[in-house]
């Protein structure tokens, strides 16, 4: 262990590694209690697609920064700066991406671009909470975080999140399921259902998405005479 003094380059470098390290041991550790499942690229639908690929990065980062934590430099800053910045703006982003659909009507667009938001903003709190955990810190102690958090619409999940990462922790290599990843997932498709988009089972069994009118998913009359003027101008 280096301390915040001594050579800078040399912290910075062996953070770094220690943090990779981690993620090695990290998804042998999957690979082991689940074998073969981080190689399977088809799901039964893409839903379960984009829910696994939060959960994975979700619990990865969270460990991988909880493991290197107090190797090296520490990031405790650029963790915080990273996470605030993503309260700030990732509904406003998924609000836009929403509105966009409204005019040219591509589901499997916007479910992606959707479920990136939100994965990134949950993937962002992970790196935030793991390296805080790792260091024995907790949330409170950080008067930036306190500070965006109060009556925040996001804390009541990031609180949800902490919860389930801490769960899956303590199984650390010796889970028999995966129920305790699941919730992950069930954060990420209750952060689409505020946007506003909901999945129903259709009585077949496929999946069906339904993104009901909302005032602050409805683009402008400026937007709409923009987007009809763009694709005009491609004929």
């Amino acid at each position: 262990r280096l301390s915040r003094g001594g050579d800078r380059h040399a912290n910075a470098a062996l953070h770094t590694i220690a943090h990779e390290c981690a993620h090695v041991e990290i998804t042998h550790k999957l690979d082991m209690a689940f074998p073969d499942f981080l190689l399977r690229t088809r799901h039964a639908d893409a839903r379960i697609g984009y829910r696994w690929q939060i959960i994975l990065a979700c619990w990865d980062e969270y460990a991988a920064t909880m493991l290197s934590a107090g190797l090296g430099t520490e990031p405790t800053e650029g963790y915080e700066d990273t996470f605030l910045k993503s309260l700030r703006d990732t509904k406003r982003q998924a609000n836009e991406h929403i509105k966009a659909y409204r005019l040219h009507g591509s589901i499997d667009q916007v479910l992606g671009q959707v479920y990136v938001e939100y994965g990134e903003m949950l993937k962002f709190s992970a790196y935030h909470l793991g390296n805080l955990r790792g260091l024995d810190r907790q949330l409170p102690e950080l008067p930036r975080s306190v500070e965006a958090l109060e009556g925040h619409w996001f804390a009541p999940y990031l609180a949800r999140l902490d919860a389930a990462l801490r769960d899956i922790s303590k199984a650390y290599g010796k889970w028999t399921d995966k129920d305790s990843f699941e919730i992950v997932g069930d954060i990420a498709d209750d952060l689409l259902a505020l946007s506003g988009i909901h999945f129903k089972s259709r009585p077949d069994g496929r999946l069906y998405i339904d993104i009901p009118f909302k005032a602050e998913t409805m683009p402008s009359e400026a937007e709409a005479a923009a987007f009809s003027a763009s694709r005009s101008s491609l004929k």
